[in-house]
């Protein structure tokens, strides 16, 4: 399904229909970084002076990045929450999986104060699981 970008161009996918179901934990994490890697590159492009009509509006390529962002931002919603769902298989995957998960409630953009209680819990079930301090 297609929907047009809001700048008036090719009409773009709406979502990039991934199986995540059919992914590996560490098929996941490959995916959840280079979506974490896209979002940012996606944000610079988008706050280039370039982008902008003027000061405060974007431009057609601002609003094509902005579209493509927004996709990109709604997939990586699916993916780090079919991270989390999972349950793991052994230890590498557990290492994987927990980083992923940590790594995502560091770099979220909720309140600091919920980003480190999320990262503490994930780091002391990391140490629980590891039998004691690392």
């Amino acid at each position: 399904m297609k929907q047009p970008i809001q700048s008036g161009g090719e009409a773009m996918p709406v979502s990039l229909n991934l199986n995540l179901s059919a992914m590996s934990i560490y098929e996941l994490v490959t995916v959840y970084r280079g979506m974490r890697h896209l979002s940012m590159t996606l944000s610079g492009l988008m706050e280039m002076p370039r982008s902008y009509a003027d000061s405060h509006t974007y431009n057609k390529a601002g609003e094509a990045f902005e579209a493509i962002a927004d996709m990109v931002e709604s997939e990586w919603s699916e993916v780090i929450d079919e991270i989390i769902s999972r349950t793991p298989a052994d230890s590498h995957e557990r290492h994987q999986r927990d980083f992923a998960i940590v790594d995502h409630y560091i770099n979220e953009t909720s309140p600091m104060e919920l980003n480190l209680a999320m990262a503490s819990e994930q780091i002391g079930r990391l140490i629980s699981a590891k039998g004691g301090a690392a």
